[in-house]
């Protein structure tokens, strides 16, 4: 699986200065693609876009209707799908795109069916 990430940030829009780090595991997760951003707890005044191109997907066993991008949030342990500008699916290519994903801090984010 190949994966390419993109994150924007608005000037000014982050909670405090900090070094970002992203985790990709494709193998423990609830469906697909598991990407995690740290230092927890950093906010954004204006939503910083995710931007995700998931290739070599294995969607054989996944309905594509059913896949979205989520969170985990963190005060109920609960996946919550976020707002984007798109989410597509090309289920004979083994490729999921995610266009602008609303991120509102730094947490655990998926590709996944509800």
């Amino acid at each position: 699986m190949r994966i390419l990430t993109t994150l924007s940030v608005f000037p000014n829009s982050i909670s405090e200065d900090a070094e970002a780090t992203l985790t990709i595991d494709d193998q423990d997760f609830m469906g697909c693609v598991d990407v995690n951003f740290e230092p927890e707890g950093i906010t954004f005044n204006e939503p910083a876009f995710l931007n995700i191109l998931a290739s070599g997907v294995d969607l054989s066993c996944v309905d594509p209707n059913s896949l979205g991008i989520y969170y985990l949030n963190d005060n109920t342990s609960e996946w919550e799908q976020m707002e984007s500008d798109g989410f597509y699916v090309f289920p004979n290519l083994g490729k999921i795109l995610v266009i602008n994903a609303r991120m509102y801090h730094f947490s655990r984010y998926a590709i996944g069916a509800e």
